[in-house]
């Protein structure tokens, strides 16, 4: 009895793991990335070599292990997320540590720079995640396999996004590593949660016409929205944005298609401003086709020159690394339009 019990507790096991999905990162550019050169080319006035307007914030909570520090170099778990790509994570325990973890606190994690990557030669020297396994508040929801290369590697985790009020605990464990040259230690530098942007040939609405979103450059004009009005007007743009993503969803009503990432705003009626991911976790839907004609969008009518409610007529998922755009800031207001849909700013 104990012999068939055991046997139906490791295929049990082994069932569990297998259902797990593998997520596969993208990365883009060279191999190689000379961070310290980066930082000297930084222009006065500039916001930073590693500057990212898009980023959302990861709190680092806590590591299984960690190198013990070395001079002035430490590699604590805070190095996650400090903004500095020089500087990592190092795990603490003797080989490749396999099975070792780190746990950060978010709304969700869909990007990592792999190894240490204060210089190449640093990179290279020292071992890399070759494949994570994730889990969500404790429990298992993907394998994620990482590149060998430095910079930033894109992905999206599976499964509902939280929100500022509900973030949730990311535990990503050491399955498998890419080996150092010199030095077993297996480091990442840094993780982050990017969100905020539409694709590249969104139009944004402007008293001179409609301009592409990646030809919007600061203090060209773009029209505002008053929601409780419905009044339009010129402002300027003060701050637009560029980041990349590797999964998009695009929402087509009767007269309108807009491709954006899930975690945009957009104005729903009954809802007001929502992401299409809040958007399907509040409906408690399982899938986005689930949407479809049951939910309606504030658009712009040209022709009479006012907003109009229009049903959703279709959504399509798309999965590939893509640059994408977006507005940061106006200079009244937070409400513009993007391929007729009302948005705002992030």
């Amino acid at each position: 009895m104990k012999f068939i019990l055991s046997i139906a507790i490791i295929f049990s096991v082994l069932n569990t793991f297998a259902q797990l999905p593998t997520i596969v990162a993208e990365s883009y550019g060279e191999k190689y990335i000379d961070w310290k050169a980066e930082e000297a080319n930084v222009g006065e006035g500039d916001a930073g070599y590693f500057y990212n307007d898009c980023a959302q914030g990861v709190t680092p909570i806590t590591a299984s292990s960690t190198l013990a520090a070395q001079g002035k170099y430490s590699y604590g778990v805070s190095n996650l997320n400090d903004n500095d790509p020089k500087t990592a994570w190092v795990e603490g325990v003797n080989g490749y540590g396999i099975g070792e973890s780190f746990t950060v606190k978010a709304i969700t994690v869909n990007q990592i720079y792999n190894g240490l990557q204060n210089s190449i030669l640093s990179w290279q020297n020292n071992s890399r995640v070759r494949k994570f396994k994730v889990y969500r508040n404790g429990v298992a929801i993907c394998t994620l396999e990482l590149k060998d290369v430095m910079g930033g590697q894109f992905f999206e985790l599976p499964g509902d996004q939280g929100d500022w009020d509900n973030q949730d605990e990311f535990k990503f464990e050491i399955m498998s590593v890419y080996k150092g040259l010199k030095w077993d230690d297996v480091c990442i530098s840094h993780v982050e949660h990017t969100a905020c942007c539409f694709s590249m040939n969104t139009e944004i609405l402007s008293t001179l016409g409609n301009v592409q979103l990646e030809q919007l450059s600061s203090d060209m004009d773009v029209t505002a929205l008053n929601i409780e009005t419905g009044e339009i007007k010129s402002v300027k743009a003060l701050k637009t944005t560029t980041q990349k993503h590797v999964s998009l969803i695009q929402i087509t009503t009767t007269s309108y298609s807009l491709v954006m990432t899930k975690d945009h705003p957009v104005y729903v009626e009954d809802y007001g401003f929502i992401s299409m991911q809040r958007l399907l976790s509040t409906k408690k839907f399982s899938t986005y086709e689930e949407l479809v004609g049951k939910v309606s969008f504030l658009v712009w009518n040209e022709e009479t020159q006012t907003t109009v409610y229009e049903l959703l007529r279709q959504v399509e998922l798309k999965n590939e690394l893509v640059d994408t755009f977006s507005i940061r800031n106006l200079s009244e207001g937070n409400t513009f339009i993007a391929n007729g849909f009302v948005t705002k700013t992030y």
